[in-house]
């Protein structure tokens, strides 16, 4: 993201060719509140990952740096074409020297943190991702393996190195098209370069709806936030002059355009489709103050003081380091830090990005100490080791040795998963009648609906299943409510919408099927936790009114009124309470404890704690359950102590009972289980 204010420090030291000459064009063209605009995009970025509230668009940072970078590249590239000194070896001369001493001092500090800190299938990941960083993917990488705002995202190290992929991409071709636009077409070069700027714009406005994670990563949906800053850079105006006539116009044009860079940062949340139309906003709310931010306004006041100017100019090695920084701190701590322990991070980040600025950005720009011939073999050099050692960790497949025994248990409870996770769940089969079913053929069936709360249970039941008089055939689809009639508005796909339509008419419909067990985060429905703040599609005025009992009755309402459809049906519906969550990450949380020689990983969660989180979902629960043919199970009377003050238990004998903070293993799943399938065998009037 950061980065790419790096390939514009201050104009001055920009140099395109050493000399008097150079330095004069250089300061012509230097423009101080950009420092600044940088600064109040990259702080905004550390606060939103330092989990700041108050800056939850903080992410919108990237989008101003790309139009920053679209801006300033292109207005170089054009200097150079029409001076007849554009080269493309010149061009990507300058793009390393800004752009990898930084970086591989940043890879190269984060790799013995990552050996001593992360668990073996997480640096796994980490060696993918330094390859696809260095190979300059790592945006395709990060699209196909989360969200960026998934808790993943924030102990991955390198996630922040996606913004690079998308920019490095798009400057792959982008220098020779201009230069060839601008000798064929000089005419009409902005005409197409909005042509493109609009299909871009209209690409991302239609994928968000349907790919929220490759919209966000990939470059065709981000092409055009470069393209707007490319596009300001090719249309001829004076600032001097229209600064000296219209001075209001720049005074009101550059404020609004602050006003809407800075309102995207405290209004735009995880759940603002980004890129997308709205991300407009501070996309002209950029161009505004590079086009009007002139001497004399407020804004260039505000922009240009040193501080601001000071940030900027290291922002480039601010955001390079952040995220290191903070991941490597929330793996330690096993938790996330308290918000004094951020600041302090933040303030480290700026510390470690002067240094790296004055020690190794400056002097990797200066051509009398590095020669074109010295950078590009350092390049390649680099770019050839972190591959080799990126790769080498994915053969060693994490290195699973580099904790002991009491490490490698860990890493078996995260290795406890549901092998059927994906092969039966996330997609609609074309026909449900042999989709995964387990068991002895001829049996009756048992419907596992749920979300991914039940994806271990579904598990763990199967591995019992010989010897009980039915199959099990799993309906089971990740963060989504089990119920055709709800939805989380535009977090819900069609294919979610569908494939629980469709689910529920099979169900039904089938007499097969005469027990429905729903496994379900309920809390995280009933209590809009996150963007999983499931409502009724003929409510969606209630979705982001979370403790609302208007929001909450509609919720009820749809879900008594699909369980009684099966109990119309002559089904027996069989409801599994919510599971407890603990408050940390259970694995990490206790590699962080071995790592710090703590035989401790503490009790878990407070069963009142869990209770009170569970209280709104409980009450429906209890509700239902006295119905006639519905029954409940209840985790916690397997994984938690009896009373108020009892706790609910995050391991076992140095074995983790979770694979994150919320869904069980197969550990955690396996008593559950067996109360479960004792239940359905009651049910059925059979022994086990």
């Amino acid at each position: 993201m950061a980065h790419v204010a790096s390939e514009f420090l201050p104009a001055r030291q920009e140099s395109l060719h050493p000399g008097a000459e150079g330095a004069s064009r250089r300061r012509a063209h230097y423009l101080p509140a950009i420092d600044g605009l940088r600064a109040f995009a990259v702080m905004p970025v550390l606060f939103v990952h330092a989990g700041f509230p108050f800056f939850s668009g903080g992410f919108i940072g990237v989008d101003v740096f790309f139009v920053i970078s679209g801006y300033l590249i292109t207005g170089i590239l054009e200097r150079e074409i029409r001076a007849g000194r554009f080269s493309i070896a010149g061009f990507y001369e300058r793009r390393a020297r800004r752009i990898l001493p930084a970086l591989f001092l940043v890879l190269l500090a984060s790799l013995p943190f990552a050996w001593f800190l992360i668990l073996p299938h997480e640096f796994l990941r980490f060696g993918e991702s330094l390859v696809a960083v260095n190979l300059f993917v790592s945006n395709m990488l990060f699209a196909h393996e989360n969200g960026y705002f998934e808790t993943i995202a924030a102990v991955r190290p390198t996630l922040h190195t996606w913004s690079l992929g998308v920019e490095e991409q798009f400057y792959i071709l982008f220098p020779l098209f201009l230069w060839f636009v601008s000798r064929r077409f000089p005419r009409h070069r902005l005409a197409i370069f909005a042509g493109l700027f609009v299909l871009s714009m209209a690409f991302a406005e239609w994928m968000w709806r349907r790919d929220s994670s490759l919209n966000f990563y990939l470059l065709p949906s981000r092409a055009w936030e470069l393209l707007a800053g490319a596009m300001l850079a090719q249309v001829s105006f004076d600032r001097e002059s229209l600064a000296q006539h219209r001075p209001l116009l720049m005074q009101v044009a550059s404020l609004a355009g602050l006003a809407a860079v800075c309102a995207s940062y405290l209004l735009f949340n995880e759940n603002t489709p980004s890129p997308s139309l709205i991300v407009a906003v501070p996309v002209i709310g950029a161009l505004l103050v590079i086009a009007c931010a002139v001497p004399g306004t407020l804004c260039h006041a505000i922009l240009a003081n040193p501080l601001a100017r000071g940030i900027g100019v290291i922002s480039y090695s601010a955001y390079l380091w952040h995220q290191p920084v903070f991941v490597f701190a929330r793996l330690y701590n096993g938790a996330e830090p308290s918000v004094p322990v951020f600041i302090g991070l933040i303030g480290l980040t700026l510390l470690l990005a002067w240094l790296s600025w004055w020690f190794v950005e400056r002097p990797f720009r200066d051509r009398s100490r590095f020669s074109r011939a010295v950078i590009f073999r350092f390049a390649g050099a680099g770019m050839i080791f972190f591959i080799a050692v990126g790769g080498g960790i994915v053969l060693a497949k994490g290195v699973p040795g580099r904790f002991g025994p009491a490490g490698a248990l860990v890493q078996k409870g995260v290795d406890e998963i549901s092998p059927y996770r994906d092969s039966c769940g996330e997609r609609i089969p074309p026909d449900f009648s042999t989709y995964c079913l387990f068991g002895q053929a001829g049996q009756p069936i048992v419907a596992v609906l749920g979300d991914s709360h039940g994806k271990e249970l579904f598990w763990r039941m199967t591995q019992h299943l010989s010897g009980h008089p039915y199959r099990l055939q799993p309906f089971l689809w990740n963060a989504s409510a089990p119920f055709a009639a709800l939805t989380r508005g535009a977090a819900d796909g069609r294919n979610t919408r569908a494939f629980h339509a469709r689910a529920r008419a099979y169900i039904l419909g089938n007499r097969q099927i005469r027990t429905v067990v729903i496994a379900a985060n309920w809390p995280m429905y009933f209590n809009c936790e996150g963007d999983f703040c499931a409502t009724s599609p003929a409510r969606l005025d209630l979705i982001h009114r979370p403790d609302d009992p208007a929001r909450r009755a509609v919720v009820a309402d749809a879900m008594a009124r699909e369980i009684d459809a099966y109990r119309a049906a002559g089904k027996t519906v069989v409801l599994m309470a919510p599971v407890p969550h603990m408050p940390w990450d259970v694995p990490r949380f206790m590699l962080s404890r071995i790592i710090q020689g703590k035989s401790d990983i503490g009790a878990g969660v407070p069963r009142a704690e869990h209770e009170a989180r569970a209280a709104a979902a409980d009450a429906f629960l209890a509700r239902e359950a006295k119905r006639p043919g519905v029954f409940l199970v209840d985790p916690a009377a397997s994984l938690c102590g009896t009373g108020p003050a009892g706790f609910c238990h995050a391991e076992a004998d140095g074995m983790p009972l979770y694979f994150d903070d919320n869904h069980m293993n197969g550990a955690g799943a396996d008593p559950v289980a067996r109360a479960m399938l004792a239940r359905l065998d009651r049910i059925a009037g059979a022994k086990p």
